[in-house]
């Protein structure tokens, strides 16, 4: 993809079934992804995000990722040249409020554009937009260093474990506090966060597969659909029932 003189917004839209995808990506564009309908998870080398249709998720420059649609996902995604980035993060996930969601849409719909004046306006548009949102619980940071990986592939290998994060460290041979200092060093969460956050995502993409929410709770680790729905609340703000109605 060449970064034209006039430097463009670029976009690829794409109606995919369950299964990897592939973006096209150059080191050289920016990218913001958003699947209109569906959910989709994205995987870098410093984590995974899962994306719901309200939730967007911008890539800088330079930042390789690997996709994988987990529910037929109608794709939207932005190519917005180096030098007019919307936001300084390597990666950060946003909400798409209405009015994100129509504007994104449109730049789809009319890309490639030309940042002139006509086009400086919409990227303007956008920017502020975006700037202005809450980033969204929704990804979950990678773990590498050993012994806190091998905990991190016990948890992703069983999300629904009831085993203790003491019997955990036993089996990775270290302490419990190493463990936590290695995953608060890696992550900035606690063992207990991160798993509840990996329990969250698993739900996300269960809940989209419409799995239900009786059989997420078990698989999530969680005695009662009362206690599940507790914890999805504390973390997304809204019941499971209700994450993916039409009404939100």
């Amino acid at each position: 993809m060449r970064q034209d003189e006039g430097r463009l917004i670029r976009s690829y839209a794409v109606a995919h079934g369950p299964g990897p995808v592939r973006f096209p990506q150059d080191p050289r564009w920016h990218q913001f992804v958003h699947a209109r309908t569906g959910v989709v998870r994205i995987e870098t080398d410093e984590g995974s995000w899962t994306l719901p249709s309200d939730r967007g998720l911008w890539i800088a420059a330079g930042v390789t990722h690997r996709a994988d649609v987990v529910q037929r996902a109608d794709m939207r995604t932005l190519y917005l040249p180096e030098r007019e980035p919307l936001l300084d993060d390597r990666i950060a996930v946003v909400e798409m409020t209405p009015l994100t969601r129509e504007t994104v849409a449109h730049l789809v719909r009319i890309a490639p554009v030309v940042i002139d004046h006509v086009g400086r306006a919409w990227l303007t548009v956008l920017r502020e937009q975006v700037r202005a949102l809450d980033v969204a619980p929704v990804d979950l940071p990678a773990v590498r260093a050993e012994p806190a990986a091998t905990v991190a592939r016990a948890l992703r290998a069983d999300p629904g474990t009831d085993r203790s994060i003491d019997e955990l460290a036993h089996a990775a041979n270290a302490s419990r506090r190493t463990i936590e200092r290695d995953f608060r060093a890696a992550t900035g969460l606690s063992v207990g966060e991160w798993r509840r956050r990996l329990r969250v995502l698993l739900a996300l993409e269960q809940l989209a597969a419409g799995v239900p929410v009786g059989r997420v709770a078990v698989d999530a680790g969680y005695a009662t659909q009362s206690a599940f729905g507790a914890m999805f609340r504390a973390e997304l703000g809204t019941s499971p029932g209700r994450y993916f109605s039409n009404d939100r």
